[in-house]
């Protein structure tokens, strides 16, 4: 074997190829291991950094203290908002992109308890209790009708609903018989709810939105009586909170994009050595 042949299947047992700088790339047996050894130097070369903050407010501040103009860049997604500090070099050019901060986007608790039973069917019982325990995001009607209305349910629990109509100005009324009485009366509840409730936790104060649900109530033998409300278009909600996040972050000099990150400058290398 002549030393080309030697040296080829060498390279054939190096089936680690891992990336350095510069287009560079180093090729190593299984049994080699690459190490780091930038930690002995007196500072790390670059800022590497993947900062959460628990609240959008601290994100803000954060980010403001770092960024750089025209360096830096934000996004607003679904699920975050992410800062990159070292998106670009000042001419425009390529950045690492490893200098990172992020606010992960959580519903808050009322949206989440509001749109997880949209448009399902619920007890009466369990109808008024859903109510009186949102009581903090209902505008109309007011906390004590909420009240009076769920008073007159629990005071109504021995009877039978006939039917359910809508009146001239819009009300529900749902006539009903008392047990063991011939007489048949009516109530009446509102045919939709005014609703001011915060979208993003941690971020309730800019996220919080006027809405209205529809009030539908079903009777029938099987069943007796059934509720349940529509939130309006809470599609429409869900792009306004990233649209006012935006707002929020371009009155401090940030400048946003409603978009994702995918694919970050970082080397094949610097993620393995992470790894």
């Amino acid at each position: 074997m002549n030393d080309s042949d030697d040296m080829m299947l060498k390279v054939s047992r190096a089936v680690q190829l891992r990336e350095l700088c510069e287009g560079a790339a180093l090729a190593l047996p299984d049994d080699y291991k690459v190490v780091d050894v930038s930690i002995f130097r007196q500072r790390p070369m670059r800022r590497v950094e993947r900062v959460e903050l628990a609240t959008f407010a601290e994100f803000a501040r954060y980010l403001k203290l770092r960024w750089r103009d025209g360096v830096s860049r934000c996004f607003v997604t679904e699920d975050c908002v992410h800062g990159v500090i070292d998106f670009a070099e000042a001419d425009g050019g390529a950045a690492w992109q490893n200098d990172e901060v992020m606010f992960k986007v959580r519903p808050s608790f009322f949206w989440q308890n509001w749109r997880s039973r949209d448009r399902k069917w619920m007890e009466q019982r369990a109808f008024v209790e859903f109510l009186e325990d949102n009581l903090d995001v209902i505008e109309r009607p007011s906390g004590a009708e909420v009240y009076a209305l769920a008073a007159e349910f629990r005071a109504h629990k021995a009877v039978e609903y006939v039917s359910t109509y809508r009146t001239q100005n819009g009300d529900i009324c749902l006539t009903y018989n008392e047990v063991n009485k011939a007489t048949q009366k009516n109530m009446t509840l509102p045919s939709e709810i005014e609703l001011h409730m915060p979208l993003v936790a941690e971020a309730e104060e800019l996220t919080a939105f006027k809405m209205r649900a529809r009030i539908k109530v079903r009777v029938s033998k099987e069943d007796g009586v059934m509720f349940c409300y529509e939130l309006v278009r809470p599609d429409r909600f869900e792009s306004l909170w990233k649209a006012e996040l935006q707002k929020a972050l371009s009155a401090e000099g940030v400048e946003v994009f409603l978009g994702k990150l995918s694919r970050s400058n970082a080397s094949w290398f610097a993620d393995s050595l992470e790894r």
